[in-house]
């Protein structure tokens, strides 16, 4: 069996004069039809100022036209015309021969009681460059589970050899334990749903806020199943490592593994539809955004969005650090273990968003552009406003949305090269406008 170690190094660095010519280049809005504008203006300047035209229509100014042509191709440009960095990026495909191959792109679909879920993961640019396999991953459940929707979306770490395996490992450990789990109608989660969705527990009017008590239960039960689920993966990654190392003890180059090399971020969703408003668990470790999207105020017509955070951004001590499955320090905090799992009753859900931090980066570049308004306002423009490569979440089948959000995540933005992986969940029924 062929067996891949990535390159350690995960981004590449073009030379400063493509960087220059990147941040130039940038600027333009029809690259080299510009520039050659630009040279026939420059050249049409000196005609006229060697060559002046008194009457258009008179032979005199005819000649010096002639004389103009001369003069123009008499002058000979020094400067070749510099190529958009965009056309720089060579597009390497991954060698499907290396252990744990997975396709540079990925999309999948699918209905979940009156919402669609699309789903799109595609390499960054910095990978492709090099030939380097993606690392994210995602994953879902294609039918709900006692009317439960599962999303998990991964960003394997760039710096280890086998992240894309640990990003798979990770999503699809979660997913099979949650769905094993909430299968069961007497989980405690299922049984404080059912109380919710009869009327038991009871929400103020109006107000998307659960009991103190009602709230306390379901945090200690969701807890208990995400933080569970994400240390069984971290077992899991452990146990992957353990295989590599008995398959691969012979090979003349072999050096053992640990669950370290698979090292991953993880989101987690688990969500449901209540008589009183969507119930919303989620649970993080690492970078990326886990988002909900409501419309207007409860009972009312306004058209307005609004956007929450679901999870605090983990970064590590130092700028550009974050955490992984991996770290023993993720459970041995019990209160910061806590802290990673969120719960919200959403009484107009629009939609739920779980995003790596190759699109959140681009679009919300410090924590407070992830807490501003007008912020998520132009990234859900970006992503949904009618176009070439964009959604058109009310207009398009979901198999059609799932296509143009993979397209969409080809978006360029310079220095923002990362691979790129998103999760919508969003109300597909008609009756209402973005």
């Amino acid at each position: 069996m062929n067996r891949h170690k990535s390159d350690n190094e995960s981004f590449i660095r073009l030379t400063d004069s493509v960087r220059h010519s990147e941040k130039n280049t940038d600027r333009q809005s029809s690259g080299s039809d510009s520039r050659k504008f630009e040279e026939n203006a420059f050249l049409k300047n000196l005609k006229n100022i060697f060559f002046p035209r008194h009457n258009e229509n008179s032979e005199a100014n005819q000649s010096d036209g002639n004389a103009g042509a001369a003069f123009e191709n008499s002058i000979s440009l020094s400067a070749a015309p510099v190529a958009s960095p965009r056309d720089l990026w060579k597009n390497i495909p991954t060698d499907e021969n290396i252990l744990y191959y997975k396709p540079d792109s990925d999309s999948a679909f699918a209905e979940h009681d009156g919402f669609s879920v699309i789903a799109a993961s595609l390499r960054g640019r910095t990978h492709a460059h090099q030939g380097i396999p993606r690392d994210d991953h995602f994953e879902f459940s294609r039918e709900t589970v006692n009317g439960w929707s599962i999303l998990t979306v991964a960003d394997g770490a760039g710096s280890q050899q086998f992240a894309l395996k640990g990003s798979e490992v990770a999503c699809s450990t979660v997913c099979s334990e949650c769905t094993g789990k909430l299968s069961n109608p007497d989980h405690e989660l299922n049984r404080l749903f059912s109380r919710i969705d009869d009327g038991s527990i009871t929400l103020p009017e109006h107000t998307p806020v659960l009991p103190p008590e009602a709230e306390k239960s379901i945090h200690r039960a969701g807890l208990e199943l995400l933080a569970g689920a994400v240390m069984l993966a971290k077992d899991n990654l452990a146990a992957e490592a353990e295989k590599y190392n008995r398959e691969y003890a012979d090979d003349d180059d072999f050096s053992p593994v640990t669950a370290r090399d698979y090292a991953t971020t993880l989101l987690i969703v688990i969500t449901r539809e209540s008589s009183q408003g969507r119930l919303i668990i989620s649970f993080s470790v690492g970078d990326g955004v886990i988002a909900c999207c409501e419309h207007g105020s409860p009972g009312s017509k306004d058209a307005t969005l609004h956007f929450s955070t679901l999870n605090e951004q983990d970064c590590g001590k130092y700028a550009g650090e974050t955490r992984f499955i991996t770290s023993n320090s993720i459970f041995k905090d019990r209160l910061k273990l806590s802290s990673r799992l969120s719960v919200r009753i959403s009484r107009e859900t629009e939609a739920v968003i779980l995003m790596t931090d190759g699109i959140s980066d681009p679009f919300f570049e410090s924590e407070r552009l992830l807490h501003s308004g007008s912020q998520w306002l132009n990234f859900w423009n970006d992503l949904t406003l009618c176009g070439e490569d964009h959604l058109e979440l009310r207009r398009l089948s979901v198999k059609e949305n799932t296509e143009k959000l993979l397209k969409w995540l080809e978006f360029y933005k310079s220095g923002e090269h990362d691979d790129r992986t998103i999760i919508i969940m969003y109300r597909s029924h008609a009756g209402r406008n973005f």
